[in-house]
This record gives C-alpha cells, structure tokens and sequence, in this order.
C-alpha cells in the first residue's frame, strides 16, 4: 500500500510540471551538424515546433526545446503555442544553424487567461490536499 501511495505522489507531481524536451532532427545527416535551442520566456502548454516543415515537437508542456543532428545552414524555424485558456501565438524565425554549435531562438510565451489560472490554482490545490492525504497514510 505504501508503494501505490508513493507511485501517485510521485506521478501526481511529475505530470503537473514543465519538462525541458530534447529532441532530433529527423533522418539521416550527413555533413556538419549543430543545435537549435527554443527558449521560452515562460513555460506553455501545446507547443508545437517545426523545422523545414518536420515536426520536430508535437503538444509538449515545456519552456525549452533543444534539437540536436540539425545540418549547418539556414532552417525556417516555426514555434505555435497556446490553447486551453491560453492566448495562442506563432512565431517564425530562420535561424542559422553553424557546425558544432547552438542556435538559440528566444520566443515570447504566451499570457495566460484569468480562467486558466483559476484552474491551476484549483488543480495546485487539489494536488496538494490529496499529497497530504497520502502521506498521512504514508506515515502510518
């Protein structure tokens, strides 16, 4: 029992909160490669990035990307964001990528609507009572 209690403390934790991603360019590169990194003034919900048209990230809760295998040269880099009580936005940048080297793009997170803070307050909350039940029975 004190192992179930500990698993969902462990889960109801970990899913509430903003995870950097590490990702790949796709296929097969021959030649130099670099990175690009997308930092995100603020984490966001529903992010999605593409790269030369690849998705490269689909629907993350994050406030960095970074993507490695990237081939030197110029990559149109786009970055779609917001949802679910967020104020949605895009931004799209070409971004240089050279050889052995990071790239950072930096892109505004988008505002968060009053309702999706009351309901992460509420959520916050939730978590913390049902933390505190569990532990309780933790300890006995």
């Amino acid at each position: 029992m004190k192992q179930v209690a500990l698993s969902s403390v462990i889960v109801l934790i970990s899913a509430s909160c903003a995870h950097d991603v590490a990702t790949h360019y796709p296929g097969t590169t021959t030649g130099a490669t670099g990175e690009i990194e997308i930092a995100l003034t603020g984490s966001t919900h529903n992010l999605f990035v593409t790269v030369d048209d690849n998705t490269i990230v689909r629907d993350a809760h994050t406030q960095n990307v970074v993507i490695d295998n990237v081939p030197a040269g110029p990559h149109r880099v786009r970055v779609a964001m917001g949802a679910d009580g967020f104020e949605g936005k895009e931004h799209e940048a070409t971004v240089n990528v050279s050889p052995q080297s990071r790239s950072s793009l930096v892109v505004a997170a988008p505002n968060v609507a009053l309702s999706q803070a009351v309901i992460s307050g509420a959520v916050f909350i939730g978590q913390t009572i049902v933390i505190g039940a569990l532990m309780l029975v933790i300890g006995k």
